[in-house]
């Protein structure tokens, strides 16, 4: 009977590998170009390994490097990172060339599986071994071409390096890659970054024809032309402008102000000038992006509370809110935004990041998020929004003072970015590395208090040196969940103060009356969640400290 079972799943992977063809539905092959590797890089060093230990019997490895030289950042001799991919992990002998990204990393999310990654500040995105000779796809004026071997590599990436300073970070897209043979329902593709030179790269390959014309079609679907507010009016008003309500969007996830100050690359005040609803929401359970309407906004600045902007300022907004009574009432609107503009071309035209979803986005600027989480109105009631203060605010002019304090104190969030590209929509993709926690503690007098999913909800703070500064306050907070929450958040803050912070609060009081499970502390449910968070963040940093107990 076992073996019919077998022979019966070997028959449906058969088949499932052959559907492409059979219904239509395309099968996508995704390989890394070389610079793409490089690119998403902090530091890229040539060393050789010194040392690997496994740390966690959930494969978890510490690396030492010896670094011979440092092609982009800046690292010491010796550089220890960690691991939680054994394909990752480099040959012990003779030389690689090792691509590390700053700790926690973009999608970090914290628990027992990832605080391992919390002990030294590099992680690894790529190691290319010297040894194993590994061929890998590059790109150039000749289209995708094939590099092996120390010293072509080496050259690739000095070259790559010395150019990349020159522009702001690369955002990473898939193209098709035109040295694959073409199948039928066969989608090869390669991940490249998107830039100036890949733009006119492209160009060079449109004149070639064939396959590299195909390369070429695709980079250019990635992005899309940045027109002006008239123009884009005239292309995409309905013929019909009415007025809209705030509609709730459908996410189980809250930023707090400080995430939205940072997340995002300009922040203005000021009234609205101009106003065209491009698509008007519908009531749909399949769909929530076609429930949520869609307008194009200008705005007359008053102020720029981060970045730099003109008298005027153009904007999409998804799901805004009553933006045509803001304008006649002349409401003061402060909005979060963020800047896909990346390149402009030879002849002036500028380009933006095409987000997989919409057609929408023709302008430069489009709010980060829908609703509450990409505008705030002033002098009216809003909906409830949280700060690291741990409190809820429901006055605009108090909520604006919280990100006027955040981004006076915080000074590298007031810098702009680049937009994080990804498979979801634009608005939604975070950038900032951020703290994600479940707030059922402090929902109290909140619209999310009666949600009956309500326990999927997630609130994020931007790990930065504020929120460090807060948990050093929470820990030191009366209330047990205010403590819990600053042991968790000192996990990303690995230092002396903070060991003996910690360890101060391994022997705390502070019981739950409902056990809660912990990850990384067996099955048994535990009461004194303090020392549990404090005992494990310890832990994963490498210090061997007693385990208190969990359970009277």
């Amino acid at each position: 009977m076992r073996r019919l079972s077998f022979i019966y799943l070997l028959s449906l992977l058969s088949l499932l590998l052959s559907a492409p063809s059979a219904f239509g539905q395309p099968v996508r092959s995704v390989r890394e170009s070389l610079q793409s590797m490089l690119a998403q890089a902090d530091i890229i060093v040539l060393g050789e390994v010194q040392g690997i230990e496994a740390i966690a019997r959930r494969g978890f490895w510490q690396v030492e490097l010896k670094v011979h030289e440092t092609l982009q950042g800046e690292c010491p001799e010796v550089v220890t990172y960690i691991c939680n991919d054994e394909g990752q992990l480099p040959e012990r002998t003779g030389e690689s060339l090792f691509m590390l990204k700053r700790s926690p990393g973009r999608y970090f999310q914290g628990g027992n599986r990832h605080r391992y990654l919390t002990r030294h500040p590099w992680s690894c995105h790529r190691v290319i071994s010297f040894e194993k000779n590994e061929t890998l796809l590059s790109f150039d004026e000749r289209g995708l071409v094939d590099v092996a071997g120390r010293a072509a590599v080496l050259d690739v990436a000095r070259h790559y390096v010395k150019h990349r300073q020159q522009d702001p970070p690369a955002q990473v897209v898939e193209v098709l890659e035109q040295t694959a043979a073409a199948v039928p329902g066969w989608g090869p593709s390669v991940a490249i970054p998107l830039d100036a030179r890949l733009w006119s790269t492209a160009e060079i390959w449109e004149l070639q024809g064939g396959k590299a014309a195909a390369a070429a079609a695709s980079v250019k679907e990635n992005v899309t032309k940045i027109i002006g507010y008239e123009a884009a009016k005239e292309q995409y008003a309905l013929p019909q402008q009415v007025p809209t309500q705030r509609r709730w969007a459908n996410i189980l996830s809250l930023d707090s102000l400080e995430t939205m100050a940072a997340d995002c690359d300009l922040i203005v005040r000021g009234e609205i000038d101009d106003l065209t609803l491009v698509q008007l929401g519908r009531e749909t359970k399949d769909n929530w992006e076609e429930a949520l309407d869609m307008h194009f906004v200008r705005l007359r600045v008053e102020e720029s509370l981060k970045g730099t902007a003109g008298e005027t300022i153009s904007f999409y907004v998804e799901n805004g809110g009553p933006l045509s009574a803001w304008q006649e009432q002349g409401t003061q609107i402060v909005v979060f935004l963020r800047d896909r503009f990346f390149l402009k071309t030879v002849d002036g035209t500028h380009l933006g990041t095409k987000p997989p979803f919409g057609s929408l986005n023709v302008l430069r600027y489009s709010a980060r998020a829908p609703g509450v989480h990409g505008l705030i109105a002033l002098g009216e009631s809003h909906p409830k929004m949280y700060s690291s203060s741990l409190e809820w605010l429901e006055d605009p002019i108090e909520m604006t003072g919280v990100v006027r304090q955040y981004l006076n104190e915080v000074p590298a969030a007031g810098q702009s970015g680049v937009l994080a590209t990804g498979r979801f929509r634009d608005s939604l993709v975070r950038k900032v590395p951020g703290l994600d926690f479940s707030p059922k503690a402090f929902l109290a007098d909140t619209r999310w208090e009666d949600v009956p999913n309500h326990r999927h909800l997630r609130v994020n703070f931007p790990i930065d040196s504020n929120l460090e500064k807060r948990a050093k306050q929470w820990v030191t907070s009366p209330d047990k969940t205010h403590r819990w929450l600053g042991a968790y958040a000192l996990l990303y803050f690995k230092s002396q103060e903070n060991v003996e912070i910690l360890k101060s609060l391994l022997d705390g009081e502070g019981q739950w009356d409902q056990p809660v499970k912990v990850e990384g502390l067996g099955f048994d449910p535990k009461r004194y969640l303090v020392r549990a968070e404090a005992w494990l963040t310890l832990t994963a940093w490498g210090y061997h400290v007693e385990q208190p107990e969990f359970n009277d």
